[in-house]
């Protein structure tokens, strides 16, 4: 498929970064970057992995409301990483996004 993609639009330079890989990192090593919560949501409603599939975060009324430290937490909600999450993921692309770059004179 990127193979496809690249040669369909030739003035592009398509990279491709596994993110899982990255994301399975973190969440076999959470302590080395400073996370004490892997399987518990950061902002929800409650139970055992603080998410209620009808409660959305932010939804105080439904007593959804973040925990604290949220630098702590791999996940911000049931759905979405946390800001923490997304730059430790961020660092690791950017070196092979980077390492992948070709610049050709037009």
């Amino acid at each position: 498929m990127l193979v496809e993609l690249q040669e369909q639009h030739s003035e592009v330079n398509v990279i491709y970064v596994d993110i899982y890989e990255i994301m399975v990192s973190i969440l076999t090593h959470p302590s080395s970057l400073g996370f004490t919560k892997t399987n518990v949501a950061c902002c929800g409603a409650g139970g055992k992995y603080n998410y209620r599939p009808q409660v959305f975060c932010g939804d105080y009324e439904r007593g959804s409301r973040p925990r604290k430290e949220p630098g702590k937490y791999v996940f911000w909600d049931e759905w979405h990483i946390s800001q923490v999450a997304s730059k430790q993921i961020a660092k690791r692309m950017i070196p092979k996004i980077l390492k992948a770059l070709t610049c050709a004179p037009s």
